[in-house]
C-alpha cells in the first residue's frame, strides 16, 4: 500500500487525484482532469461575464456577481499555484513521507499521528462549510417552486439561481435544468478549490508537529538523569539539527505558498465586505426579496469562517514556532556544559524570530490581524 493511502492523508490524497495535482498519477490522467478543471472554470467565467453584458442594470449585476466571481478567482489562483509548482508539491511530500518513516519507531510519532488527524478533521471541516453552503443555497433557489406546489399563487412565484450566470436559456422553462449544470459547475470548482486547501493543510500541520517534536528532543536531553555530559551533548546536537530541519521546511512551505495563501486571505476579506455592505443595502433600501438577502447571509457568514480559519493557521505557525523558545528557556539548561550551553544558546535566538505569513512587513497573518480588520 502507498504510503498516502493511510487514513490521515488518504483524503488529500484522493482530493487532488480527482483534480489532478496527485504528483504519483499517470502524466495522461493528470492533463484529462486539468483540462476538466480548466475547462469549468472558464465556462463559469464566460457566463459570468455574458450575465454582465446581456443585463440592462450592469452595476448591480456587477456588484451581484461579484461574490460568485471572487471565489472563482480563488480557485484559479490555487490551482494554477499547485499546477506550476507540481515539482515543489512532489519534493514536500516526499519530505513528509521521510519525516514518518525515520519517527515510525520513536516517541514523537504519535505527535506525528495527531497532527495529521488534525489536518484530517479541518479537511472535512472545510468541505462541509463549503458543499453545506452550495447545499443551503440550492434550498433557497428551489423554495419558490416548492411552495407554488404546496401553496399556490394567482402568478408564478419568481425563481432565482444561487448563483448569478447567463446561460442563454428561458429561466423559467428551464429552470431545473439550469440549476443542475450551475451545481455541477460548482462541485467540480468546489473539489478544485478544497483540494489545494487540504495539501496546505497537510503540510503546515506537519511543520507544526515537526516543531513539537524539536522542542520534546530538548526535554529528553534533561529527563534522564543518568545521562553524561557527552551523551547530553549528542541529544543537544540532535536537537538543533532538526529544529534546522524543520527551519528549512519551513523556509521552503513558505516560498511555495506564501504569495497566494495572502491573495486568498485578501479576497476573502474582499469577499466579507461586498457580501456585507450587500446586506446592508438590500436591509436598508428594501432591495430584493428575502431569498436575495438569505444568500448574502450564508455567503457572508461562510467566508467569514473561511478566513477565520486562515489566520488560525498563520496564528498556529506563529506559536508553534516560538514554542521551542519557552521550551529550552524553561529547562535546567545551567546544568549542560559550557559547550551545550553555547549550542542550546543559538537555538533559543533563533527561537526567539517567530516564523509567519507576512502580509508586507508591517502585518502578518494571526488572530489579531483577523480581530483588527474585522473591528474596521
Amino acid at each position: 500500500m502507498d504510503f498516502y493511502e493511510n487514513r490521515y492523508y488518504n483524503f488529500t490524497r484522493i482530493c487532488l487525484s480527482l483534480v489532478g495535482l496527485w504528483p504519483y498519477t499517470e502524466s495522461k490522467t493528470r492533463f484529462v482532469r486539468t483540462f476538466i478543471v480548466y475547462l469549468n472554470i472558464c465556462c463559469i467565467f464566460t457566463l459570468q461575464i455574458a450575465k454582465i453584458i446581456t443585463t440592462n442594470h450592469k452595476i448591480n449585476t456587477l456588484l451581484e456577481i461579484t461574490p460568485d466571481l471572487l471565489i472563482c478567482i480563488a480557485g484559479v489562483l490555487m490551482y494554477t499555484n499547485n499546477s506550476l509548482n507540481r515539482s515543489k508539491l512532489y519534493e514536500l511530500l516526499e519530505l513528509v513521507k521521510q519525516e514518518w518513516r525515520e519517527k515510525r519507531d520513536t516517541k514523537e510519532f504519535e505527535i506525528m499521528k495527531k497532527y495529521a488527524e488534525d489536518s484530517r478533521k479541518y479537511s472535512i471541516m472545510m468541505i462541509t462549510i463549503y458543499y453545506g453552503t452550495i447545499f443551503l443555497l440550492t434550498c433557497i433557489s428551489i423554495v419558490p417552486p416548492c411552495l407554488d406546489v404546496i401553496y399556490p399563487l394567482n402568478e408564478t412565484r419568481p425563481r432565482k439561481l444561487p448563483f448569478s450566470i447567463e446561460f442563454f436559456l428561458d429561466e423559467e422553462k428551464h429552470f431545473y435544468s439550469m440549476l443542475l449544470m450551475s451545481l455541477v459547475m460548482a462541485m467540480i470548482l468546489g473539489v478544485s478549490v478544497i483540494s489545494n486547501c487540504n495539501i496546505f493543510l497537510l503540510f503546515l500541520q506537519h511543520l507544526c508537529g515537526m516543531f513539537i517534536v524539536a522542542g520534546n528532543m530538548i526535554d529528553s536531553v534533561f529527563k534522564d538523569k543518568h545521562c553524561s555530559e557527552a551523551e547530553a551533548y549528542i541529544k543537544v546536537v540532535r536537537s538543533i539539527k532538526y529544529h534546522k530541519q524543520t527551519l528549512e521546511f519551513e523556509e521552503f512551505l513558505r516560498v511555495t505558498y506564501q504569495r497566494i495563501y495572502l491573495l486568498l486571505v485578501l479576497i476573502g476579506l474582499c469577499l466579507m465586505c461586498i457580501t456585507f455592505l450587500q446586506l446592508v443595502h438590500k436591509i436598508t433600501q428594501e432591495v430584493g426579496d428575502l431569498s436575495d438577502s438569505t444568500i448574502s447571509i450564508v455567503i457572508f457568514i461562510s467566508s467569514t469562517i473561511i478566513v477565520y480559519l486562515n489566520c488560525y493557521f498563520g496564528q498556529k505557525i506563529i506559536d508553534h514556532s516560538t514554542f521551542l523558545f519557552s521550551k529550552a528557556f524553561s529547562a535546567p539548561w545551567y546544568l549542560l556544559t559550557k559547550k551545550s550551553q553555547m549550542l542550546l544558546w543559538f537555538m533559543m535566538t533563533r527561537s526567539m524570530k517567530p516564523c509567519y505569513l507576512s502580509l508586507g512587513k508591517p502585518f502578518f497573518v494571526s488572530i489579531q490581524f483577523f480581530a483588527s480588520v474585522s473591528t474596521t
